[in-house]
């Protein structure tokens, strides 16, 4: 049985013939993919009824500068 709580854990595939652990083996390598994330911060102070939104911004994985 396993106790409660966090668990980070992958599979990995060991190539036959060098016996090395091939990590891109079971679920591929997707590093051409993009994604895009959208980060929102917001600000509320002690009493109010609403936050308010600081800053926003938009990220593009691909976007390597």
């Amino acid at each position: 049985m396993l106790k409660q709580g966090y668990y980070n854990y992958e599979y990995q595939v060991v190539n036959r013939e060098t016996g090395k652990a091939d990590e891109n083996g079971f679920e591929g390598n997707w590093f051409e993919t993009s994604n895009l994330y959208t980060i929102l911060v917001y600000f509320k102070t002690f009493g109010d009824r609403y936050d308010r939104l600081m800053s926003a911004v938009s990220i593009d994985s691909k976007d390597r500068q």
